[in-house]
């Protein structure tokens, strides 16, 4: 077989193309809802597999991520990465406009891919440094978790190690689930130098102004180390539930800032684009991989039924129609 041809048949894997009611530019644009640039557009998906509503999930990644995890619950759907067990009073309090709320799925964003499969070394017991301690800095009146969403403090390491502990022992029950969510956000980043670990996001300013120039510094994601990484995290989870299915999406919303030299918006194209592309590489030869559009959804339909006012976050009906066509497309 010639590599032409090889690529020909990987690329035709799954239904042939005549299947595809949507294989034509003239079939997905025009005045009906549903096409390119309606307020919602549905893009046709041929699911390689099917999710059960009393299946729990595991679901991992950015704030977009958590979103469809509310969404989905509210539905009567099991996350194992929803916590159960009680937890002490503050422990997952963030700082809203001075006002407390306790928000433990906002402390779970898994902003890149590093990040992500750090947490997820961290849960399986794979690595133990962020039960050690790393990547957590006492400020003096608090201490920043930045391996968690940095904006989340603690009132002390020991307070902060309490609140790992208690992550790992709740998402560990990983062999519950047949199916992994995974939404992937950045491919901007920060490494420790000192550790050698990557960042849930850019350290913020109280830390950066705490430590040595030079401690932290940025780190861009490839094409190649993202697909890397999102392979090395399949091959764990399916240590462990050897079927465990995957549903890659990449989330919609732009970057806040850039530390490149490029227009955060055009830093942006090129964050989502390695992702989309990396992860349809990981999910091509494999039927127990499947890539769900959300961002294509969005960046495809009306701007004004899309956005919120900031131009970066999704108004929460539009998310919802995101639901809906991914319960549509996989759940029996």
């Amino acid at each position: 077989m010639s590599a032409i041809s090889g690529l020909v048949k990987r690329f035709r894997w799954g239904a042939p193309a005549r299947t595809n009611p949507q294989r034509l530019w003239e079939n997905v644009v025009g005045a009906a809802e549903g096409c390119v640039g309606s307020s919602c557009f549905n893009p046709w998906i041929e699911p390689k597999f099917s999710l059960s509503k009393q299946e729990p999930i595991f679901a991992i990644g950015s704030c977009f991520a958590s979103e469809i995890q509310r969404i989905l619950k509210e539905r009567d759907h099991d996350f194992v990465t929803s916590p159960k067990t009680p937890y002490a009073k503050g422990m997952f309090d963030e700082q809203v406009e001075g006002v407390a709320t306790d928000a433990p799925a906002n402390f779970l964003f898994r902003y890149n891919p590093g990040s992500m499969l750090l947490e997820i070394k961290n849960i399986f017991g794979i690595t133990s440094a962020i039960q050690e301690g790393a990547l957590l800095y006492d400020l003096g009146q608090f201490v920043r978790d930045c391996h968690y969403a940095p904006y989340m403090t603690a009132t002390s390491l020991q307070a902060a190690l309490a609140r790992r502990k208690y992550i790992k022992e709740e998402f560990s029950k990983i062999n519950k689930c047949r199916t992994v969510v995974a939404t992937l956000g950045l491919t901007e980043t920060w490494i420790d130098q000192e550790s050698d670990l990557v960042l849930n996001e850019k350290p913020p300013g109280d830390v950066l102004k705490s430590f040595p120039e030079g401690r932290f510094v940025p780190k861009l994601f490839t094409h190649t180390e993202i697909v890397e990484t999102l392979r090395t995290m399949v091959a764990i989870f399916r240590s462990i539930v050897p079927d465990m299915r995957f549903i890659l999406t990449v989330s919609p919303i732009p970057l806040a800032g850039t530390f490149s030299v490029a227009s955060v918006a055009v830093a942006t194209t090129r964050s989502k684009g390695t992702l989309i592309s990396a992860a349809h590489e990981v999910a091509l030869n494999d039927s127990l991989i499947d890539y769900f559009p959300s961002y294509e959804m969005a960046m495809l339909s009306n701007r004004a039924d899309v956005w919120r006012a900031d131009g970066r976050h999704i108004q929460a009906a539009f998310v919802s129609r995101i639901v809906d066509h991914f319960a549509r497309t996989y759940i029996t």
